[in-house]
């Protein structure tokens, strides 16, 4: 029941812009798991390890769909995902009295999902994704789940940057992969240390090989608080670091700020523009110790 539909303040229903698919399949799940456990020395020595993949079939999700078809979003079978966990555990007790008890417990683990199938004639499906900024979640065949892609800088055979006679990036008009969400693999640690009564515990993790989407870079490039719009003299405007330019058919190092405005307005207009709407500056890379 939307506001100004047809046109002005007049209201009138309209069709569900979210649908769920009339034609939607149960989703199914099927599940294999092995577990392995040894104790020594009274179990002050202990060894778990285990393995599972789960396959999901007929996988249901929601999607972002083309404007032109008049929907939002639709809910339906996507396809088939199949998840491979790996998990391996080691126990140590070196001290255990009445009184005194240290425990110490170091783990990994890694679970890696992959799209194996998507309906006929897809290879890639649009979970959630901006035009402005250029960055999305997509489930891409034959990849790892969940899977970044956006708008990214054009570069030179070395890597550097590529810029226009006026200083601007340049940037791929199609989505390209920028990372995966989920990390290759976590490492931790587990210590409890009790004396009598009282017990003193802690832990850690880190993980390794992850992506994310960073909305508040969005912000921070807006506001002129990213460290991207600090390391230079504002008031000379604003050099694409590592860019280069095409001159007569060879790549040169680029001395224009961007925009050809050698100014503080000149770079305020870049990241309060285009610079925040890049795909690639968004993305942030994930590895944490925690």
């Amino acid at each position: 029941f939307p506001t100004g539909y047809p046109f002005g303040s007049n209201t009138a229903y309209i069709a569900n812009q979210s649908p769920t698919s009339e034609g939607i399949r149960p989703e199914k799940i099927y599940t294999k798991e092995v577990n392995l456990y040894l104790g020594f020395f009274k179990d002050r020595l202990t060894i778990t390890g285990s393995y599972s993949q789960s396959d999901t079939k007929d996988l249901i999700t929601r999607v972002t769909t083309s404007s032109t078809s008049g929907l939002a979003s639709l809910q339906s079978n996507f396809g088939r995902m199949v998840n491979n966990t790996y998990e391996l555990e080691l126990g140590i007790t070196p001290i255990k009295s009445k009184d005194v008890e240290l425990n110490m417990r170091g783990f990994y683990s890694s679970s890696i999902a992959e799209i194996k199938e998507l309906p006929n004639g897809i290879d890639e499906v649009n979970l959630l994704s901006y035009s402005t900024p250029g960055v999305g979640i997509f489930a891409v065949k034959g990849e790892k789940f969940p899977l970044i892609k956006g708008t990214k800088y054009e570069r030179d055979p070395n890597g550097n940057i590529i810029v226009d006679s006026k200083g601007n990036p340049l940037t791929t008009s199609t989505f390209e992969t920028l990372g995966k969400a989920m990390p290759d693999y976590t490492i931790g640690l587990n210590i409890n240390f009790r004396v009598k009564g009282f017990t003193l515990s802690g832990t850690m993790d880190y993980r390794k090989g992850a992506s994310f989407i960073s909305m508040t870079k969005r912000t921070l490039l807006f506001t002129g608080a990213d460290p991207m719009t600090a390391d230079y003299d504002r008031s000379q405007g604003y050099i694409i670091p590592n860019s280069v330019q095409l001159v007569n058919g060879s790549y040169v190092p680029n001395t224009t700020t961007v925009g050809d405005s050698p100014d503080y307005l000149g770079a305020m207009s870049y990241f309060t523009g285009a610079g925040r709407n890049i795909g690639e500056n968004l993305v942030v890379d994930g590895t944490a110790l925690k």
